[in-house]
């Protein structure tokens, strides 16, 4: 078997993780395009309850719509699940503590089993690309050690949130359709927003940008016009969504809008489509965010022939960070972290021998190369050894887009000396 053969029976998998429901994706080698499963043979229903179930007794589960059928008890229901392990937050069934990514572990398991339904022979993604809309240090631990339990190498797990998928997802479509600004507009249960996105095909490479709206005064229709018939509700609803757009939209020049959202189900929002169509393209987007996972997982493998382009989304640092060392009697930069990386991915590590020196410059630079920035991190009370012979170990890691930190170790040197114990920190605030 060669590489290229190899490569085509790898498992990509874009999976949109979600409290209410989640989706998954796989790349389909013969389409050249992500798949979305359906729970249902036959039926676009691509949405698996994020919910699970522990039949009292037994160490026996159920998961999606067969946990919401065998309802019996509530202490044995298990929802939020992404909320849990955002939160760390512990559940307590039959006397025994679960972790969250514990839970998680058992609902990825469960929902992996749909990828029999559609022939192939393995179970285990090679490569996944979680996506989620919130993302914080809990979750991402989380999402990690419940997929690695399961098989899947660390390395090969990643998560961006749904900002990053929806990006991905329109690069991916013909290009007139984001010739102007691409429009998401999602309505749940829980809110009403829209994402613009803007991709200036000018620069190299191509920047995308998007602002974020959130409408306050459009809530779940469960809670608007509640004194009022359905019929009446769902006119006045109507009308008060197009009127929002219409002032929100302005002049704006704008390609494509794609509707997601299970608010968005059901045809009573004649009027809202009929300003949406005016002009533009609209389409659903029900499997939008899992498929945009799915092409960023393909690109860690399938080599694409679109042009690079760069979002620099909320969760996206703006600096490189480096510092210069001299290496082989020449003086050099060394990268240890990439602007547009995201926060909880970039990490960077690297061991230096200080020559008569007391601190560490870092140097930040930001993507536009303006106002670099230099952060000296004093070396107190350094080991008395000769020159030359203090090895340390330089880590630093970010908590969020702005903020990091910097762990300086003291290693000793080989045979000669043993390591101090010395350890530096730092904060870095972007």
């Amino acid at each position: 078997m060669d590489g290229k053969e190899q490569r085509n029976r790898e498992l990509i998998v874009g999976y949109d993780l979600c409290d209410n429901y989640s989706q998954i994706s796989y790349f389909n080698y013969e389409q050249a395009e992500p798949k979305t499963i359906s729970i249902m043979t036959g039926e676009e229903k691509y949405q698996i309850p994020t919910i699970l179930l522990k039949k009292e007794g037994v160490d026996k589960w159920y998961f999606g719509e067969d946990a919401q059928k065998k309802v019996v008890d509530e202490a044995f229901i298990i929802k939020n699940i992404v909320s849990r392990c955002r939160n760390e937050e512990t559940s307590v069934i039959e006397g025994i503590e679960f972790k969250p990514e514990d839970l998680l572990e058992i609902f990825l398991k469960k929902t992996f089993n749909f990828f029999d339904y559609e022939g192939l022979s393995s179970k285990i993604p090679d490569i996944i690309v979680f996506t989620v809309e919130n993302i914080n240090d809990n979750l991402v631990r989380a999402i990690k050690l419940s997929a690695k339990a399961i098989g899947i190498k660390n390395e090969n797990i990643y998560i961006q949130d749904h900002e990053d998928s929806f990006v991905e997802y329109s690069i991916h479509q013909k290009k007139e359709l984001w010739n102007y600004k691409v429009i998401l507009l999602e309505y749940t249960k829980e809110s009403f927003k829209a994402l613009n996105l803007k991709i200036n095909t000018k620069t190299t490479p191509v920047i995308a940008t998007i602002d974020k709206k959130e409408f306050s005064s459009i809530t779940s229709p469960q809670t608007m016009f509640v004194t009022d018939t359905i019929e009446v509700k769902n006119s006045k609803l109507d009308v008060l969504i197009r009127d929002t757009l219409k002032n929100y939209f302005g002049k704006e020049m704008i390609s494509c809008i794609f509707l997601c959202g299970e608010c968005f189900d059901g045809d009573w929002f004649k009027e809202t489509l009929r300003l949406l169509c005016s002009g533009r393209r609209v389409f659903q987007g029900k499997n939008l965010f899992t498929k945009g996972a799915c092409y960023q997982a393909a690109k860690k493998v399938i080599q694409s022939d679109l042009e690079d382009h760069l979002f620099l989304g909320n969760n996206k640092l703006k600096f490189n960070v480096g510092l210069d060392v001299f290496y082989k009697g020449e003086s050099q930069y060394y990268s240890m972290i990439l602007a547009s990386e995201n926060w909880y991915d970039a990490h960077g590590e690297c061991e230096l021998i200080l020559d008569n020196e007391s601190c560490v410059e870092l140097i930040c630079t930001p993507i536009d190369n303006k106002d670099t920035r230099s952060i000296i991190v004093k070396l107190h009370e350094l080991p008395d050894r000769p020159n030359k012979t203090i090895r340390i170990c330089v880590q630093v890691r970010f908590e969020s887009a702005k903020f990091g930190k910097v762990t300086i170790k003291d290693l000793g040197f080989g045979e000669f000396y043993e390591s101090s114990g010395k350890t530096w920190n730092h904060e870095i605030c972007l």
